[in-house]
């Protein structure tokens, strides 16, 4: 997520996160908190091909790593910026397994023309507003995806976790904040990975640093 659009985002929810707080740490490198999830995942899940809902510095780039997620193939990214497309294209160098998508108009939009069964995971942090992050949400929800996992940054948010209310599972990363969600449907053979998981994040999350992407590597590898 781009650091401008998050602050203005973040300040809209920050009623919701002032009642929250205390139920888990906020970390002064919020824009970095889903970091530790998908890490966890990508060592756990065959990822192969990723549709990233607003594209950012920590989660494009994280995707493409060889080293965290080895078996990708594909990182499809909308977002709604071309100057911020354009500036993490450059950081991302000529990849060809990624490909960005300007989409005018809500993220939500997407949906009419992209199916979510060609991918394993998607990843929701678009940034424009609280209230389209919801219907973005929403949106998802009403596909009814069955293979997908869906991680959604700053979960929580009671207006996100609502949205998501009608996957069949829904699990919150809360050893940091913002909270990092992961929601899908069938699969209730992941029930207890996910589960173990959170214990796992949740134990190295006191001496790790949410962007320390080798230090948790080297903790949640299996």
């Amino acid at each position: 997520m781009r650091r401008g659009a998050a602050h203005r985002l973040r300040a809209l929810t920050e009623p919701a996160r002032r009642r929250l707080r205390g139920t888990a740490r906020r970390s002064t490198k919020d824009y970095a908190t889903h970091i530790p999830i998908l890490i966890a995942l990508s060592q756990h899940f065959p990822i192969e091909h990723v549709l990233e809902l607003g594209c950012g510095t920590y989660s494009t780039r994280l995707f493409l790593d060889a080293t965290v997620f080895a078996t990708l193939k594909r990182l499809v990214s909308f977002d709604n910026d071309e100057s911020w497309i354009e500036k993490i294209s450059k950081e991302v160098g000529n990849d060809s397994r990624y490909r960005p998508h300007l989409i005018r108009g809500s993220m939500a939009s997407i949906f009419i023309e992209t199916s979510l069964k060609t991918f394993d995971l998607v990843f929701v942090d678009d940034p424009t507003s609280a209230e389209e992050r919801t219907q973005t949400i929403r949106q998802l929800t009403a596909q009814k995806p069955t293979d997908v996992l869906v991680v959604i940054h700053d979960f929580e948010i009671n207006d996100y976790r609502s949205a998501a209310a009608g996957f069949e599972h829904r699990h919150t990363f809360k050893a940091f904040t913002p909270q990092t969600g992961v929601v899908w449907n069938g699969h209730a053979d992941r029930v207890g990975v996910i589960k173990n998981l959170q214990s796992e994040v949740k134990r190295w999350a006191k001496g790790t640093e949410p962007d320390d992407i080798e230090g948790w590597l080297k903790v949640l590898s299996r």
